[in-house]
């Protein structure tokens, strides 16, 4: 863990932390409207810092760790840290705060006594009060979630900072060269960067990075048919024929005119199931593919919300499936990848059997891509032609690769849970 000795902010960083705090009071009305959108939309007590009802009470004497995952991918991120860190002390008050509704349905389903919580809004009194009511001794921000006040607060609570996967995105690397964000990075005790890139990033930016594959990668293992089946018949799928279903999974809605134009090019031989990145994005997504002639099935947690099984396309809104939806399937597109998003995991695909189809646009997800050779790659005008060919011609992944992710996952992940302790001994 990285020694700082405290130093006084620089007095411009000091007059952008001032704007900072005085904006972000005056523009709560366009912050709240912005957090009334059906993704974002948590308890607004909770917005504002309260703790909400039921909350679990902390036993005297019992650390606490806050842990940020702001959507469900990246609260998938911390599961596997949260396990480790609930099975050492069954104890330590875990709170998880997250930014998204799908974010908080699956913390919520996990059986780890965990305190689910929205993140308040990141201005006085509201981070103030959240802070005050916790009093944690160590702070975790999956990715690079860097709320100024809520960093400054944790930290002058005498908290420990600590950045897990962390990931500097090659476009936005030059605005964290400013003092503003230099100041923040400041604050962060220890961290772990998913790539060598991004660690030699970080450390020009002052910040000592341990590099780790993904701590995603750690959950990935091929599903046991009984599993596949069991959701397969709960969601209606069944009558599937997985040697002709495509599947495109995390998909951005901006991706779906392009999923959408390839499934009507590939004909009625063909079934796609269709996984939203965000669930709530599934209505309009279905109503484009009614739009091309295409007929359609929409399937949510509580049931078939529209359509018949023998629909073309089956847009299925739930959270936490898609690792076991992709064994129905024999091909499946990589969701992020047709658009300027980076791409989202393609190993749970490839574990899964399917041939993995990626668009252009695959930064993110450089060292997965190298433990496939690559993939199918194309962009949108030639999606169903690669498609047909993926169908051809299938998939072939190097285990012994993947094997190699999941054990750097691992060691990442104990890592982490190894700095967290630390700190908690410490404060103890």
């Amino acid at each position: 863990m990285q020694e700082k000795p405290p130093k006084r902010a620089s007095l411009s960083v000091r007059a952008v932390t001032a704007l900072y705090t005085a904006v972000a009071v005056l523009l709560l009305p366009l912050w709240l409207l912005i957090l009334s959108r059906r993704r974002l939309r948590l308890p607004l007590g909770e917005r504002l810092g309260r703790v909400p009802a039921g909350s679990p009470h902390r036993n005297p004497g019992a650390g606490c760790v806050l842990t940020h995952a702001a959507s469900a991918g990246d609260v998938q991120a911390v599961i596997p840290l949260l396990r480790q860190l609930r099975a050492h002390d069954p104890e330590l008050h875990l709170v998880l705060t997250t930014q998204t509704r799908s974010g908080r349905a699956l913390a919520q389903a996990l059986e780890l006594g965990l305190d689910v919580r929205a993140l308040p809004v990141d201005a006085w009194p509201w981070v103030d009060r959240f802070v005050a009511e916790l009093a944690p001794n160590v702070v975790v921000l999956e990715y690079l979630e860097l709320w100024p006040r809520l960093l400054r607060k944790v930290k002058a609570h005498g908290a420990t900072v600590i950045l897990q996967n962390a990931r500097l995105h090659p476009r936005r690397r030059g605005r964290y060269a400013s003092g503003f964000y230099r100041e923040l990075l400041s604050l962060v005790d220890f961290c772990t960067a998913r790539s060598a890139s991004d660690a030699a990033a970080l450390g020009r930016l002052g910040v000592q990075a341990e590099v780790f594959a993904h701590s995603k990668h750690t959950t990935l293992a091929g599903q046991e048919a009984p599993q596949v089946r069991a959701l397969l018949a709960a969601r209606g799928l069944s009558g599937l024929e997985r040697e002709s279903t495509w599947l495109a999974g995390s998909l951005h809605v901006e991706e779906a005119d392009a999923v959408l134009r390839a499934q009507v090019a590939l004909g009625s031989s063909r079934q796609l199931l269709l996984v939203p990145r965000y669930p709530e994005h599934g209505a309009a997504i279905a109503e484009k593919a009614a739009r091309l002639g295409l007929s359609v099935r929409r399937l949510a947690a509580a049931g078939v919300v529209a359509g018949d099984e023998q629909a073309q396309v089956h847009v299925v809104e739930t959270v936490g499936e898609l690792r076991t939806l992709y064994a129905a399937a024999a091909v499946a597109l990589v969701g992020g990848t047709l658009c300027r998003r980076g791409g989202q995991n393609p190993l749970e695909a490839a574990v899964a059997g399917c041939a993995v189809v990626v668009g252009p646009h695959t930064d993110q997800i450089h060292e997965e891509l190298q433990a496939l050779n690559g993939g199918f790659s194309c962009d949108a005008e030639g999606l169903a032609a690669t498609l047909e060919c993926a169908f051809q011609v299938g998939g072939e992944t190097s285990m012994e690769a993947v094997e190699t992710l999941v054990l750097d996952a691992q060691r990442g992940v104990e890592k982490v849970a190894a700095e967290v302790l630390r700190a908690l001994t410490l404060a103890s």
